[in-house]
């Protein structure tokens, strides 16, 4: 912590009482494991981020394959499910967290989904911004199609990526490791985290432009009340 500026020593200390916190409350229904696999969870996503700026200083452009493997679990999906697991109750005993870590075909359908589609309206800006090159730029340089081509084909991966969570809805692969299957309501969690993504990305960036229609959308669903006539 010492070694920290103002601004990463202020998010750290508001991460750290977050988990005292979730461990305070899961612990009193006797699940203490929470905290300590949401901590696992972020170390994870943070690595990968780390992955990210050692290749973004690469002089080589990453293959397709090679990005898609790192960044669609950059994504925080695996961490934005460990967080949600810590209000399922009963229904994420410590076995569904260790599932959860096996990377399901469900998670990694799902975080591919939400990469592609990410990519596919914000690689123009990212790259104006100097970001890392995006899964369009990687697919046009391996493959040697132009923008749209590129573009046409991450959109058929993000229906394949569909099928799967679909599939993985109905008949549940169960985990060689762990010999689990979640609760149907745990795994309808993933489609709910499919239909944000979807909404956010299908059209334009609609998180990192929050103001173009997604804040009207969050005050509609959460906090103007809908009028009931008789």
């Amino acid at each position: 912590m010492e070694k920290l500026n103002a601004k990463m020593r202020f998010l750290f200390e508001a991460i750290a009482a977050f988990y005292d916190e979730i461990d305070t409350i899961t612990s009193k229904e006797g699940r203490p494991y929470c905290s300590e696999y949401g901590k696992m969870a972020l170390r994870y996503v943070v690595r990968l981020y780390l992955t990210e700026v050692r290749g973004r200083g690469k002089a080589k452009l990453q293959t397709f394959e090679e990005y898609r493997k790192v960044s669609s679990q950059s994504t925080c999906y695996v961490w934005m499910v460990c967080a949600a697991l810590f209000g399922y109750g009963e229904l994420a005993p410590k076995n569904v967290f260790d599932w959860l870590f096996t990377e399901p075909k469900i998670l990694l359908a799902s975080s591919d989904h939400c990469r592609l589609m990410d990519d596919i309206v914000t690689h123009q800006f990212e790259r104006e911004r100097g970001h890392i090159a995006s899964s369009v730029e990687c697919y046009m340089m391996q493959y040697g199609v132009s923008r749209e081509e590129a573009v046409n084909a991450l959109k058929e991966m993000v229906e394949e990526d569909w099928k799967i969570v679909n599939q993985e809805l109905l008949h549940p692969s169960p985990c060689n490791i762990t010999h689990v299957v979640p609760h149907k309501e745990v795994l309808s969690m993933f489609l709910g985290f499919e239909k944000v993504m979807d909404v956010l990305y299908k059209y334009s960036d609609a998180y990192t432009n929050s103001t173009d229609g997604t804040k009207d959308m969050l005050t509609a669903l959460l906090v103007t009340p809908l009028p009931i006539s008789s």
